[in-house]
C-alpha cells in the first residue's frame, strides 16, 4: 500500500513539475495488459477494457509514460505503436491552443478507441466527442469520419482544456493517433 501511495506522490510531482514546463500540452499513458490475468486483456473494444476487473483501480497498472511536450519527434516515437496484444491505455493530459479560432479533433487507432474532452481544465468536465469503433483509418479522412471527428471546438490562445483517451488493442499490429485542424487549417497529429 505505501509503494502505491508514494507513485501515486510521484506522479503528481512529475505533472506539476511538467505543467510548469510544457509548451504545447501534458500526457499521462497508463498501461493495462492484465498481467494479473492470463492471456492478457482480451477484446477489441473499449467496453472490455472498462469491464476488466483491474482498470482503472486495480492493484496496480502494468506500465506507465509521462510526456511534457506532446509535439516532438520522441513522443511520436512512442506514442504506441505495435506496443504488443490484449492490452488498453488510459490516456490523460492538458494541450493548450497555440491560436484563437475553431479547432476539429480527431482520432483514430488499432483498435477501438475514444477521445474525452474537457471545456477547460477541470476533468468533471469531459465529454465523449470522437471514437474509433473499427479500425485502421487514416486519422484525417477515410471511414467512420463522422464519429471520429469532433464538432467545432472555439478555444482562445494559450486556453489549456484537459482530455482523457481510452484505447483497446486486441491483436497485431496496434496504434493510437490524436490531431487537430487548427484555425490556420494546418493539420497536426
Amino acid at each position: 500500500m505505501k509503494l502505491i501511495k508514494l507513485r501515486a506522490l510521484l506522479l503528481v510531482f512529475c505533472l506539476a513539475m511538467a505543467a510548469q514546463q510544457a509548451s504545447a500540452g501534458i500526457l499521462l499513458r497508463v498501461f493495462y495488459d492484465g498481467n494479473l490475468v492470463e492471456g492478457g486483456l482480451p477484446g477489441t473494444s473499449v467496453d472490455d477494457l472498462r469491464a476488466a476487473s483491474f482498470f482503472p483501480a486495480g492493484p496496480n497498472p502494468d506500465g506507465f509514460a509521462l510526456f511534457t511536450d506532446i509535439w516532438t519527434d520522441d513522443v511520436a516515437a512512442e506514442r504506441g505503436v505495435n506496443m504488443g496484444d490484449n492490452y488498453g491505455s488510459y490516456v490523460r493530459g492538458y494541450i493548450q491552443a497555440p491560436m484563437d479560432g475553431d479547432y476539429v479533433l480527431y482520432i483514430a487507432s488499432d483498435d477501438a478507441s475514444e477521445l474525452w474532452l474537457s471545456s477547460d481544465t477541470d476533468p468533471a468536465n469531459i465529454a465523449l466527442v470522437a471514437a474509433e469503433t473499427g479500425c485502421c483509418t487514416a486519422l484525417f479522412g477515410g471511414a467512420r469520419l463522422a464519429e471520429r471527428s469532433t464538432d467545432i471546438i472555439t478555444l482562445s490562445r494559450g486556453q489549456w482544456i484537459y482530455f482523457e483517451i481510452l484505447h483497446k488493442e486486441g491483436g497485431g499490429g496496434d496504434w493510437i493517433e490524436v490531431g487537430w485542424q487548427r484555425p490556420d487549417g494546418v493539420q497536426e497529429i
